[in-house]
């Protein structure tokens, strides 16, 4: 169910926004990704909306695709709105920091984390992980042990990284009860 507020929205926007709903009184727009500056600066300069802030942005991994959230407020209408976007794992999108200061952060955040590229980010690197750091740890390919180990080496006297040496393989669990007879 759409609000009368979402169907405003999509009304005045309805080339780029693709899906509108409701839920709990927070809308979740749907667009393209390369609407995503458009619709955002849209919604921040808009007389009727002022939304003004983002208060996070991040992604999801769902195999297949991910997917890049952004959260509005607007404090004039005391409003909440989440803006996503579908991208694959190759596609970038457009830099919104210039528009939102708050991304910045948030949008360097995506990039270590998921992988996903910001055209045009003034200062797109690592921010959370070491700048040796291979892959992205968020994605669901990332493996759950990671690539190297980090330990204390006695020999050398100092912290070295190394490649990961699992001593067992990762064991199939069997769910059956051995109590049952077969």
């Amino acid at each position: 169910m759409v609000s009368s507020h979402g169907s405003n929205i999509w009304q005045l926007f309805k080339r780029d926004i693709l899906i509108s709903i409701d839920i709990n009184k927070e809308l979740i727009l749907y667009c393209s990704p390369t609407s995503v500056p458009s619709v955002l600066t849209f919604l921040k300069y808009s007389t009727m909306l002022r939304y003004r802030s983002v208060v996070e942005a991040t992604a999801t991994d769902f195999k297949r695709y991910l997917e890049v959230s952004y959260c509005l407020t607007s404090l004039k209408f005391n409003r909440r709105l989440r803006l996503k976007t579908i991208v694959s794992e190759f596609e970038t999108i457009e830099s919104c920091a210039d528009r939102f200061v708050s991304l910045l952060w948030a949008e360097r955040e995506i990039f270590d984390m998921f992988g996903i590229s910001f055209e045009q980010h003034r200062d797109l690197r690592r921010i959370l992980t070491d700048y040796g750091f291979v892959g992205h740890p968020m994605k669901r390919s990332f493996p759950l042990s990671g690539y190297l180990e980090v330990r204390y080496s006695t020999s050398k006297k100092r912290v070295t990284l190394e490649p990961l040496e699992l001593t067992q393989e990762f064991r199939g669990m069997d769910f059956s009860s051995p109590w049952l007879a077969n």
